[in-house]
């Protein structure tokens, strides 16, 4: 990391430590995954293991699942359907997607992608 960037932290966890804030650098925020599935879809219920895997081994990585019977707001927003289920929408910190990919997908792929796109 940069000096100039250690030096602004330390100034500002210093800051913080002294008011009492809690502060999170924006840069060190992680991508997020939005996992959009459905009870009734069998291609969810065959990647839930590959997402708990890959959850297990990326603590760092947030995902937030959405049931699409439950969720029409999102499903609207996302512009999703029934039949592109299951869907997984890749955001960066300020919820600017990323990717998208639907259906069944491989680990290496979905792995690929979070690489890709990990530090954006």
């Amino acid at each position: 990391m940069p000096r100039i960037i250690k030096t602004f932290e330390s100034l500002i966890g210093l800051v913080c430590l002294l008011f009492n804030i809690t502060f999170l650098p924006l840069y060190n925020n992680p991508m997020k995954v939005l996992k959009i599935g459905a009870i009734w879809c069998s291609g969810c219920l065959v990647m839930k293991p590959i997402w708990k895997k890959i959850e297990n081994e990326n603590p760092w990585l947030k995902t937030e699942y959405y049931e699409f019977d439950d969720s029409p707001d999102i499903a609207l927003k996302y512009g999703l359907g029934a039949g592109f289920l299951p869907t997984y929408i890749f955001l960066d910190s300020h919820d600017k997607e990323l990717a998208r990919v639907s259906g069944e997908i491989k680990e290496k792929d979905l792995l690929k992608i979070i690489e890709r796109h990990r530090e954006e």
